[in-house]
C-alpha cells in the first residue's frame, strides 16, 4: 500500500517536473523568436524606409530641375542636402 502510493507521488512530481521545465523551455524559445523579429525589424525595415525617405528627397530634386525651377532648387538645397545626411547617418546606425 505505501509503495503504491509512493509510485503515485514520484509519478505525479515528475509529471510536475516535466511541465516546469516545458515552460522554461518555451520561455527561452519565445524570447529568441521576439529578439529575432525586432532585430528584423530594426535592421530591415527601418533602413528600407529611410532608403525611401532618400529617394524621395531626390526625386523631389529631379523634378524641380525638370520642371527649370532652379530658384526653388537652390533656395531649398542646404535643407534637402541636410535631409539626406540625417538619413544616410541614420542609415549607417542600423545593423
Amino acid at each position: 500500500m505505501i509503495s503504491n502510493k509512493i509510485k503515485w507521488s514520484v509519478g505525479l512530481l515528475l509529471v510536475i517536473v516535466l511541465i516546469v521545465s516545458t515552460n522554461f523551455i518555451d520561455q527561452n524559445n519565445f524570447q529568441r523568436i521576439q529578439d529575432s523579429v525586432t532585430s528584423i525589424y530594426e535592421d530591415r525595415l527601418i533602413a528600407k524606409d529611410l532608403l525611401f525617405d532618400i529617394q524621395l528627397e531626390i526625386h523631389d530634386k529631379e523634378l524641380l530641375l525638370a520642371e527649370n525651377k532652379d530658384s526653388i532648387l537652390l533656395s531649398n538645397r542646404s535643407s534637402t542636402q541636410k535631409k539626406i545626411e540625417n538619413f544616410i547617418e541614420d542609415f549607417s546606425k542600423t545593423g
